[in-house]
């Protein structure tokens, strides 16, 4: 038995670096405007179109479910001219049988001025499929009044 349990705490570090690396590089596919980098990340079911993904979201109708999502559901629109900058506080990695895992953090949001712009708590559901991790799942609350906008998908 003890042998088992250093062996799962070893390979979950494993998974938690490699979650940490995917969550990673879809935050920075975020940032920087990147749709496909941030469509390989996530699972078909995710970026499916549900009821009201296309109402009223501003996105052209030739653009595909997933392209939809990004834009409704990641994308903050900058009110200045100096660009936006991210931070993630707060992260908390919890891993379910080395296949599944959460990443919950506190997101901000600021001008290139430093004002805040937003501030959200967000978790991202991964899970180990074929191509590796995949984010199949997305909640964002906002942490101050600041922010206008919850998104789940």
């Amino acid at each position: 038995d003890e042998v088992w349990e250093e062996t799962k705490t070893a390979m979950d570090g494993f998974v938690r670096h490699d979650v940490l690396t995917a969550n990673t590089e879809l935050l920075t596919a975020v940032e920087g405007g990147d749709v496909k980098g941030y469509l390989k990340l996530c699972s078909e079911s995710m970026l499916a179109d549900t009821n009201d993904d296309a109402e009223g979201d501003g996105v052209a109708d030739s653009t595909s479910s997933g392209e939809r999502k990004f834009h409704k559901y990641e994308t903050i629109r900058a009110t200045t001219t100096g660009g936006l900058r991210y931070s993630n506080h707060n992260a908390v990695i919890d891993v379910y049988d080395g296949t599944e895992a959460t990443v919950s953090y506190d997101r901000r949001i600021e001008t290139g001025e430093g004002d805040l712009v937003a501030e959200y708590r967000e978790t991202r559901v991964w899970s180990h499929r074929s191509p590796g991790w995949i984010c199949i799942h997305f909640v964002r609350k906002p942490i101050t009044a600041t922010t206008a906008t919850t998104a789940t998908t």
